[in-house]
């Protein structure tokens, strides 16, 4: 197993945004992943079931490759179940329970507390941004990693924001959400991760209430009242 580290450790006490990619050729969900070249999907949520395994969410971008891709999820021994929660025309969402119970991603949650930004899967390897509150908790996680025999390799590292700074912008974003429905928080949400706001708009208000089972108007009018709370809130 190798690691290979680009980039520059951060400073003492300052704030640590670290990008690694993975190649987790043990893990189940990446072997069948590996199999199909244009395959792209999120892990959202991931958890650890009380009679073993692991239960997750994947936000799965739709290519010639996606059926093909879950009928091998679905057909895998090590895949105990598998369900849809929604089927749209660019993304579709599954749940799967599959047999795993050597999760890095897991067993770091557990045995350090330190939980990923995200772990995205591309190109036959998996991708998680983590942020690290110093360059002393940097360096136990790449000791981990080595530790573990983890194939890895950091691919980005950014420094700079101190630890006054993110308490502030963690309240900001607690206050701001505080005062959204869940519905509204919701819908933004899913809204800017799948690049409504952008400039080159990747996805349409009807697309976002084919995710949502919802009528174009009833999302319209979801976005327009959360973003006004949150404009009234930074105003």
């Amino acid at each position: 197993m190798s690691s290979r580290l680009r980039g520059k450790i951060g400073e003492h006490g300052l704030c640590v945004k670290v990008l690694i990619r993975f190649f987790l050729r043990a893990c189940p969900l990446a072997k069948i992943s590996a199999e199909y070249i244009d395959l792209e999907y999120r892990i959202q949520e991931k958890q650890v079931l009380p009679q073993g395994g692991v239960l997750a969410s994947l936000l799965v971008k739709n290519t010639r490759e996606t059926d093909a891709f879950f009928r091998s999820l679905n057909s895998d021994r090590e895949v105990r179940s598998l369900s849809f929660l929604y089927f749209g025309r660019h993304e579709s969402k599954i749940r799967i329970d599959f047999d795993c119970t050597s999760c890095i991603f897991l067993n770091l949650m557990e045995k350090m507390r330190i939980s990923s930004d995200y772990i995205y899967y591309k190109n036959g390897s998996m991708e998680a941004a983590f942020t690290l509150k110093d360059n002393e908790e940097f360096r136990n996680l790449l000791r981990y990693f080595t530790k573990e025999g983890v194939d890895f390799e950091v691919l980005e590292v950014k420094r700079g924001v101190n630890s006054t700074a993110t308490e502030k912008t963690e309240y900001l974003t607690f206050s701001v959400s505080s005062n959204l429905t869940p519905k509204q928080l919701e819908i933004l949400k899913h809204a800017y991760h799948s690049g409504y706001f952008d400039r080159d708009r990747k996805v349409n208000l009807g697309e976002i209430a084919d995710h949502f089972g919802l009528s174009p108007a009833t999302v319209g009018v979801h976005m327009r009242v959360g973003l006004k709370k949150i404009l009234k809130n930074m105003m």
